[in-house]
């Protein structure tokens, strides 16, 4: 067998151990299939109030008029809790998005739609309105959904929407907005429809009290998913880790809310954003934690050193505190961006520890007896050293949260698989590699096996690595709480057991406040009760 071919073959073995990522599979259905497939689940026959005849008639003026005349004359059964009523007044709002999009919101019968408000989203702004019972994602997911009044849509926009302009993470591909398309009637009958952005705000008042508002988080996640353009960046990114930074960097779920506490996710060796996915939408599913937090992602090539990739968040996070400070205009909002919660599963663990320790001298005196003020190597060289080695613990960051991080190494990077995909990882520090062998002679003799090695992430990753010891013994900020999620299969061997990718020995951090085993293998950040562990962390730190 070739090299190539041991390659092809090894990759899957060691992608599907380490990345835990899945795909997502979306599909825009037609509107009239929606529309039966929702009359069959409610057993409704199909002699409806003529709706569908009066909502074809005319331009597009007149079909909208007839559409809002059917909806006001379902609006009291639906109120009431009629089923039919409710279906006619559902299909109205799904046809009067259709219209709307057709005529660019605008023209003969949308006078009653509002545009203005906090929480409230002028469809024009957007590229793309679809309603969320139309998109049909693959896999049978958990779908995250309320049940309430009006119709959920999502509302796609480009990554250069002037809605989106000032946001410091907008994803290449553009972003999705959950809203709920409401459809309301004065009490002299006047109509307003408006699409309410129901991450802001789920319920509304409507006839005198407040209802909650029918939405749907999955449907815009999965297709910010489905449109991205990091779906190879995972494999890719591990072996040219260089060629592939284009689109590194930290990314936005949602629009920037300053009532929201960030967190943080970042993902691991072999990996990228998608593998919280499970995660994510789970824990929309909890209405306090969607109040209260708002959840950003770190997408990083994982062939790059820890080192490294530690000092890229560290800039993408210096980057966003910049670009929304002037967003955070209160004390609240303020302590709310000083407070962010990060999240690491496996390697990107070890990122994430990293933004709360201490570098310096220290640190490289691990690494070598020459100070770097005295190596004998050009400035950018230095520069790079010193952005690698030498750092303070942020003080905007309040909880790490460790999910099957590996702070002690794993024996898979010391099998020969790992060894041989090591091998073939490129580095990504010219400055750094030109001096390759004067570092080597300056480095202490435990720690030169790793430096002469290809310095990569796997490398790094290996059992027992003086290089890990180093993050371990460097200081860390004792204010910030360390909590730990821990795979054993389900074998309840700790501590003799592990996730099969990573020891209970190595997973296990002594100074966290927390720790939860979970009966799960590698990808415990997608187990229900790892994801469970982290809901019950977030809501802990509401009562900090």
């Amino acid at each position: 067998m070739t090299k190539g071919a041991l390659r092809i073959c090894l990759l899957p073995v060691l992608a599907a151990g380490l990345s835990g990522c899945a795909a997502v599979n979306l599909r825009i259905l037609p509107e009239q299939r929606t529309e039966e497939r929702e009359l069959r689940r409610a057993g409704v026959a199909r002699a409806l109030p003529p709706w569908r005849v009066l909502a074809r008639r005319g331009a597009a003026g007149g079909e909208r008029r007839s559409l809002v005349a059917a909806a006001r004359a379902a609006w009291p059964g639906m109120l009431g809790g009629n089923e039919t009523d409710a279906l006619v007044y559902r299909a109205a709002l799904r046809r009067l998005v259709r219209v709307g999009e057709q005529a660019d919101w605008s023209g003969p019968g949308a006078e009653g739609l509002v545009r203005t408000g906090r929480d409230v989203l002028d469809p024009a702004a957007a590229d793309t309105i679809v309603p969320a019972d139309q998109v049909e994602i693959g896999g049978r997911p958990q779908r995250v959904m309320q049940e309430g009044l009006g119709l959920p849509c999502v509302a796609w926009f480009r990554a250069d929407a002037e809605l989106l302009s000032g946001e410091p993470g907008v994803p290449p591909a553009g972003m999705a907005i959950p809203v709920t398309a409401l459809l309301t009637f004065d009490a002299d009958g006047k109509a307003r429809w408006r699409f309410v952005r129901t991450m802001q705000r789920d319920r509304w008042p409507v006839a005198g009290r407040e209802r909650k508002l029918a939405a749907d988080f999955s449907a815009p996640l999965a297709m910010i998913i489905a449109r991205g353009r990091n779906r190879s960046l995972d494999v890719v990114s591990l072996f040219r880790p260089k060629e592939n930074t284009e689109h590194a960097g930290l990314y936005q779920f949602q629009p920037f809310d300053p009532d929201k506490t960030p967190v943080v996710f970042v993902h691991g060796l072999m990996s990228r954003p998608e593998t919280w996915r499970i995660a994510v939408n789970q824990l929309l599913a909890d209405a306090e934690i969607r109040r209260n937090f708002q959840f950003w992602f770190m997408l990083y090539p994982t062939g790059l050193p820890v080192w490294k990739s530690a000092a890229d968040l560290r800039s993408e996070l210096d980057r966003f505190n910049r670009e929304l400070a002037p967003r955070t205009t209160t004390a609240a909002a303020r302590a709310r961006l000083r407070g962010k919660v990060l999240v690491g599963h496996s390697m990107g663990g070890l990122v994430s520890g990293l933004q709360v320790r201490e570098g310096g001298d220290s640190l490289w005196a691990r690494f070598s007896k020459v100070p770097i003020s005295e190596l004998p190597i050009s400035e950018p060289a230095r520069r790079r050293i010193k952005e690698l080695m030498v750092f303070e613990p942020r003080s905007d960051v309040s909880r790490v949260v460790f999910a099957g991080v590996p702070h002690r190494g794993s024996p898979l990077a010391l099998r020969v698989g790992a060894r041989f995909f090591a091998a073939r990882v490129r580095f990504a520090l010219p400055e750094i590699q030109h001096y390759r062998d004067l570092l080597l002679s300056k480095a202490h003799a435990e720690v030169r096996r790793d430096l002469e090695e290809p310095a990569n992430s796997i490398r790094f990753l290996r059992e027992n690595s003086p290089l890990l010891e180093a993050i371990l013994a460097a200081p860390r900020d004792p204010r910030v709480k360390f909590h730990s999620i821990i795979g054993d299969r389900g074998r309840n061997d700790a501590p003799a057991g592990g996730d099969g990718i990573v020891p209970f020995r190595s997973a296990h951090y002594p100074g966290a406040v927390s720790e939860k085993i979970v009966p799960s293998g590698h990808d415990v950040h997608q187990h229900p009760e790892g994801v469970r562990e982290i809901a019950r962390i977030l809501r802990g730190e509401l009562e900090r």
